[in-house]
């Protein structure tokens, strides 16, 4: 579709009192282009489903995503849309029509018909919002540390912690926020051990140890943050020099933060139960997955 339309007979300028700046628009009959809203049911996506390329095949994250929406009554009409093309050939669309098809339940959705099947390949092209982006829209500073920190709660409490991606929506993820309204004050010892571990990473696990006992954690993430007025054989200073980036080059071994979790969750567990502890090496926190040790549980 052309964008220098100013001579175009059908010009609109919308109210600028609503917009605050004036609109120029189109009616998008006069480029055979259909707007509605529809009640999509089982039924009916099963015949628009016929209707797509049968090269596209499923991604099945994102189907489930939106059929958890759809069970759990999240789905919302947000401006999204179904896209035909001229032909009446689906181009956008299939993931939520085949979670309708299989969840065999009814949603409300805008379509679109008559879209030039050419201009597929230019669609996507804008950002996906984040659970970051949606607590920033909210109000919340540090959305996106805060998205990140949320997501390895729930990691955490849905026994995840090997799984990076976990199957939960990014509004999902936000809507958990009230839940844990704690979490913001343990985002200042994740930034500050920004150098040695993702801070969402480890405000998450200060977070998940202030609820056992909020002094310790904030002393044990201050330690492990700065090193400081720890003595030789302190558990918290063994595991900030096993975990530490510039140690790790020099063993030539780069732990993942997946691998860094367990490691500084085995610590806090063993200077929660014996306090005063010391020891000579990493083998006490260690954590060995290949012998089917699963993510600690904190004390």
């Amino acid at each position: 579709m052309n964008t220098s339309m100013a001579e175009h007979p059908e010009l609109v300028t919308l109210n600028a009192a609503f917009f605050q700046v004036p609109v120029r628009t189109i009616p998008l009959e006069a480029f055979n282009i259909s707007v509605f809203l529809a009640e999509i049911t089982p039924e009916i996506a099963d015949v628009f489903l016929e209707r797509k390329n049968i090269n596209r095949s499923f991604r099945l994250p994102q189907l489930n995503r939106l059929k958890r929406a759809i069970e759990q009554e999240r789905w919302e009409v947000n401006g999204e849309t179904i896209i035909f093309d001229q032909d009446g050939r689906l181009i956008e669309g299939q993931h939520r029509l085949k979670a309708v098809s299989e969840t065999r339940q009814t949603i409300w959705a805008l379509i679109v018909h008559g879209i030039d099947r050419e201009r597929f390949k230019t669609m996507g092209q804008g950002a996906k919002r984040t659970a970051g982006d949606i607590l920033g829209i909210q109000g919340v500073k540090n959305s996106r540390s805060i998205a990140a920190a949320l997501r390895w709660v729930y990691r955490y409490e849905n026994d995840l912690m090997a799984n990076a991606n976990p199957n939960i929506t990014d509004d999902e993820l936000a809507d958990t926020l009230p839940d844990h309204l704690a979490i913001i004050d343990s985002l200042p010892f994740g930034i500050k051990c920004h150098s040695i571990a993702a801070p969402g990473m480890v405000t998450a696990l200060h977070y998940l140890c202030r609820k056992r006992d909020v002094a310790m954690a904030n002393h044990f993430y201050w330690s492990l943050a700065t090193g400081e007025q720890m003595e030789r054989g302190d558990p918290i200073l063994i595991l900030r020099e096993r975990i530490r980036p510039k140690v790790q080059k020099q063993a030539r071994s780069i732990l993942r933060d997946e691998e860094k979790a367990p490691i500084i969750a085995n610590t806090w567990n063993l200077v929660r139960k014996e306090p005063g502890v010391r020891i000579h090496d990493a083998r006490r926190i260690a954590w060995h997955p290949k012998e089917g040790q699963k993510f600690p549980k904190l004390l």
